[in-house]
């Protein structure tokens, strides 16, 4: 019995220590399981971090193109709207004849040169003329009137003769000028009016309405063609919309001119075009004018003067729109001439019909150009046989002078 007891009580200590090993595996099990399942999980968790930082970088990228796209698309409607409003304002500010003409008259002056007389416009507080460079050939400086009856010495700044601008100077304190517009919102069938003193008749500034006829083009320079009325001495006076803008520069008329009873007279009739500058194309050109360098842009190409006599007709008024023209030698030219006005002139007691002095220009820089007074026959406008060719007449050598 002792035996029995004492074998019982050795048992317990190994049941105990199975049971501790089997309880410890247990708890082992349980905690890599569960270790396992957190590294599980935790790999878990890092993928779909990964891919959520993908699909956010991606949504990023997608929403930022989408924000340029927008970004640009507003731009454009801003653009437009932008372009839209200024047409629109165009269109609602409209003056009355009476309020074009105080606006824009005091700042119309008369140009006069010893060859011939025009019209310029005054363009800012500085006292800078605008006009025609045909209005002050040869010459460099002219008597500038305004119409409060000051005058100036207008000193030539700068010249163009192939676009046909030149730009004066005037020492006048406190001088009126025109507000320039922009020329490339006006469209066909649009008011505008022309200021300036046709025929070189000196006194109240003429005032003439009309429309936009049309946009033509010689390939160099963008001219209005308008219905209102441009004659000789408007040249250089502006064009004006109904704003009281400026948005050309008068250049040029040409049609058949009126004989009555015999006696020629300056007047034009019938069928006429009437031409005018683009202002925006001055507006490109003022720095450089302003600077002198329009007077020089030339200065490495032939240049002469030649005289153009109408062979065909005393009755006609024609405009040479720098026509391009081969001289006897086979070298080409640009004419830069503007209207020719018709009459007849006495030279040696023999009748000649009208002519005018122009500036001829070679196309192409260089020493070789080297050309003594000679006769040109310059083409004239094609469809009327009258009208073919002019006679040119150089009066001075082309050369480039190097």
């Amino acid at each position: 019995m002792v035996i029995s007891l004492k074998r019982g009580f050795t048992q317990i200590p190994i049941l105990m220590a199975i049971m501790i090993t089997a309880l410890v595996l247990t708890s082992g099990y349980f905690v890599v399981n569960k270790l396992a399942e957190q590294k599980l999980q935790a790999i878990q968790n890092n993928k779909a971090q990964k891919q959520e930082k993908e699909q956010t970088a991606a949504l990023i990228a997608s929403t930022t193109a989408e924000i340029e796209n927008l970004k640009k698309e507003l731009t454009d409607i801003k653009q437009k709207e932008q372009t839209a409003q200024k047409q629109v304002s165009q269109d609602k500010i409209k003056l009355t004849n009476a309020e074009i003409i105080a606006k824009t008259k005091p700042a119309v002056v008369y140009i006069e040169t010893q060859d011939g007389s025009g019209s310029g416009m005054i363009i800012d507080s500085d006292g800078y003329v605008l006009t025609n460079a045909h209005v002050v050939t040869g010459v460099s400086s002219a008597k500038v009137s305004l119409r409060d009856g000051r005058t100036s010495n207008g000193i030539v700044v700068g010249r163009n003769e192939v676009i046909d601008l030149a730009l004066l100077k005037i020492s006048t304190a406190n001088p009126p000028y025109v507000a320039l517009g922009d020329s490339a919102l006006v469209r066909q069938g649009d008011e505008v009016f022309t200021l300036g003193y046709p025929f070189g008749i000196k006194g109240d500034v003429s005032f003439k309405e009309g429309t936009i006829s049309r946009r033509i083009s010689d390939g160099t320079v963008s001219y209005f063609e308008t219905s209102a009325e441009i004659h000789p001495g408007n040249s250089g006076g502006p064009l004006v919309n109904r704003e009281g803008k400026v948005v050309g520069i008068n250049t040029a008329a040409f049609g058949e001119k009126l004989n009555i009873s015999g006696v020629e007279q300056n007047v034009i009739s019938g069928e006429t075009i009437k031409l005018a500058i683009e202002i925006n194309t001055a507006k490109e050109l003022l720095s450089n004018l302003k600077g002198g360098s329009g007077i020089l842009v030339w200065s490495k190409k032939a240049t002469g003067k030649i005289t153009i006599y109408n062979e065909y007709s005393t009755e006609t008024q024609r405009m040479i729109l720098r026509t391009r023209f081969e001289s006897p030698d086979g070298r080409i030219y640009r004419l830069a001439a503007s209207v020719i006005v018709p009459g007849k002139r006495i030279v040696n007691q023999q009748e000649i019909p009208g002519q005018i002095d122009a500036m001829v220009i070679a196309e192409e820089e260089g020493p070789q150009y080297n050309i003594g007074p000679t006769t040109f026959t310059i083409p004239g406008f094609k469809g009327d046989p009258r009208y073919e060719y002019f006679l040119g007449v150089s009066t001075e050598a082309i050369t480039t002078g190097l």
